[in-house]
């Protein structure tokens, strides 16, 4: 009965800590996040799993990329059966380019395969996945990108013009702001699936070219923050008996 006691608290004691460093990551160090994750993991592999999937949570959670994709890479060293038994849900709370923290890692080749049949599917479907829109391209300015973009192409088994030909119909299929803007078809942009950071950088682009569709979308958007703001939790006791965290897998 002690004992059990003792677990209890133990399990209670590391996840808190765990659920405030993830709430509070961005003034952290990688080691300090990761030897957080690591004492939880050690005492409840499922609670530390779902804390970890809410701070990556687009809609729901915290939203924290560069905390996640620490952890991330550190499993996929480390724990690889645990991301192989979760992979899907990476893209349901988070991006598709999570994935690329998993390259330099035991798992890097079952990305590329899971990227090469998500993509393949997505060519088959009227409403592909974002996968293409995540994927690095190589026409950018960053070398980092470019060098990803290489790994990528290589690892999927494609050509460098094959791949920017997939790249390029899918991104249109799903309709990238980008290729709205290349193509000057403004009416055609869905504001509410363009990544904020896109919002900023077109802004004054999109209330030149579009400025009707643009002001209605911030007027909604101003409608719709009371709502997205009661999506949140603010406990982790919240977190942990959510039904929305009770897709991730342990055994």
């Amino acid at each position: 009965m002690l004992e059990s006691i003792e677990i209890t608290y133990k399990v209670k004691e590391e996840t808190d800590i765990l659920f405030k460093v993830l709430k509070n990551s961005r003034k952290l160090d990688q080691n300090t996040i990761i030897e957080a994750f690591d004492n939880s993991f050690k005492v409840s592999k499922l609670d530390t799993m779902k804390i970890l999937f809410y701070s990556r949570d687009i809609k729901a959670g915290l939203g924290e990329k560069r905390s996640f994709r620490i952890i991330l890479k550190h499993l996929g060293k480390n724990y690889p059966d645990i991301i192989k038994k979760n992979a899907h849900l990476i893209p349901y709370y988070g991006r598709w380019d999570d994935f690329y923290s998993l390259f330099d890692t035991d798992l890097e080749d079952n990305v590329m395969k899971l990227f090469r049949k998500q993509l393949e599917r997505d060519l088959e479907k009227r409403k592909p996945s974002l996968l293409a829109k995540w994927l690095k391209s190589e026409n950018t300015s960053s070398k980092e990108t470019r060098v990803l973009a290489r790994k990528t192409i290589k690892g999927m088994g494609f050509t460098p013009r094959q791949y920017r030909k997939i790249l390029s119909y899918l991104r249109r299929k799903i309709n990238i702001v980008e290729t709205n803007i290349t193509f000057k078809s403004y009416n055609k942009i869905n504001y509410s699936k363009v990544p904020s950071t896109a919002i900023r950088k077109y802004k004054k682009l999109f209330l030149e070219k579009d400025k009707e569709n643009y002001l209605n979308f911030k007027n909604r958007i101003k409608k719709d923050r009371f709502n997205i703001r009661s999506l949140k939790y603010s406990s982790i006791e919240e977190v942990l008996n959510s039904e929305r965290y009770n897709l991730v897998e342990i055994n």
